[in-house]
């Protein structure tokens, strides 16, 4: 997936949030109460079940493009290696769904090559 593609998943998880509860608000926003926290926390548990199967149906290595939760869900010894660096370590943290390993990386001065590396030896 593309970095653009990627920061337009991210944002259109809040749009299909909002639009979500738009469409099943009824007019009287008191009367669902706490309705609305458990649609965002459903619709947040959907945008995570797609973030795992699009990094499952990739079948390519770990690159630079690739969003810190489609590695996270690729593989759980993720957490360790980008907690080990200072990178986004919660597969669910709000940076990760449109930041990019380089762009993480960057952020932290991290060499990216060297990373990638360490992150395609989880594959063989």
């Amino acid at each position: 997936m593309s970095a653009s593609a990627s920061r337009w998943a991210g944002r259109g998880r809040e749009w299909v949030a909002s639009r979500v509860v738009t469409l099943l608000m009824p007019r009287d926003s008191r009367a669902l109460g706490d309705e609305t926290a458990r649609l965002r926390a459903a619709v947040d548990e959907l945008d995570d079940r797609l973030v795992a199967a699009r990094a499952r149906l990739d079948p390519g290595p770990f690159r630079g493009e690739m969003t810190v939760h489609a590695a996270h869900a690729r593989d759980a010894r993720v957490q360790a290696i980008f907690t080990a660096r200072g990178l986004p370590h919660c597969p669910s943290c709000a940076v990760g769904a449109d930041e990019t390993i380089a762009e993480a990386a960057m952020v932290e001065g991290l060499d990216l090559e060297e990373l990638l590396a360490t992150l395609r030896a989880l594959e063989s």
